[in-house]
């Protein structure tokens, strides 16, 4: 697709304004929201450097901020008192509240979009990282996170964790679920896969590089690898490289049709929903 610039500004640093004046200061996870009777879209960034969460109305072209104080803790409360150590991946719940998995925090957050609080989930995990909605049969929505040589279903409700897969040999980072079939794709940074989880039984669909992020994509997956300097387009079997290479020097926030993708220097990650994430941290 054609892809065009939402933030113009490459500086790091941090500013709210028009996208062509504002700053971010490595954004790393995305999830947009589309409200189809206001006709309003908000994509919301993760801005790691900042520690903040950021808004882009795509409608009039101005970023905001909407939960952190940029301090560096676990705070709760109002969301632009509220702290964080390192937002990372972001997802939206069926109501509407926004998931963060705050990395360093071991933690998984809620920010209540209608009345503009963040919580943390009880029950820490360990090290979080991709976070993907999965809804099963009786049409309950749960979170799927990754975590530390794991993968956990979380109530966004209660916070209670069930584990799906623990394996010393797994560190995933990039997450998505398939909604028709209930599969879930992860990207898999130790064993430099792109791997396939049916119930319990895991296998890889093709060796990659350093894969960190994924997303469904036409029937396919979409794969960020760290180790090749373009995305990659996997169907059954194969793997062959999109049309977007991306540009290590590139510090500005794209918006790829209904796709968006921020970039910021090397490493690619997900957020849930299909929307791509670049961010210089390794974790």
């Amino acid at each position: 697709g054609i892809c065009r610039s939402l933030v113009a500004d490459k500086r790091r640093g941090f500013l709210d304004g028009p996208v062509g004046d504002a700053m971010f200061n490595s954004p790393a996870g995305l999830a947009l929201l589309e409200k189809s009777k206001l006709r309003r879209r908000l994509l919301y960034v993760a801005d790691v450097g900042n520690r903040r969460i950021r808004a882009i109305d795509l409608n009039n072209g101005v970023v905001s901020t909407v939960a952190g104080n940029g301090a560096t803790g676990s705070t709760d409360g109002a969301a632009l008192e509220a702290e964080f150590s390192f937002p990372f991946f972001l997802t939206l719940t069926p109501d509407e509240m926004l998931l963060i998995t705050d990395f360093h925090g071991n933690s998984v957050r809620m920010l209540h979009l209608a009345d503009e609080r963040v919580v943390t989930l009880p029950n820490a995990l360990t090290a979080p990282t991709g976070i993907a909605m999965s809804v099963d049969a009786a049409s309950r929505a749960s979170a799927l996170v990754a975590s530390r040589n794991a993968i956990h279903l979380v109530d966004p409700r209660s916070g209670d964790i069930s584990t799906v897969l623990s394996s010393e040999a797994l560190h995933a980072r990039g997450v998505a679920t398939d909604a028709a079939t209930g599969n879930i794709y992860l990207a898999d940074v130790s064993g430099h896969a792109l791997r396939q989880l049916v119930g319990t039984h895991l296998t890889t669909v093709v060796q990659l590089s350093v894969p960190v992020g994924v997303a469904l994509l036409n029937k396919g997956v979409l794969v960020a690898d760290q180790g090749a300097p373009a995305l990659q387009f996997v169907t059954v079997g194969d793997a062959v490289m999109f049309t977007r290479a991306l540009d290590e020097q590139t510090a500005a926030i794209d918006y790829c049709g209904t796709h968006a993708v921020a970039a910021v220097t090397r490493q690619l990650s997900t957020s849930p929903c299909g929307r791509l994430a670049q961010s210089e941290h390794s974790a």
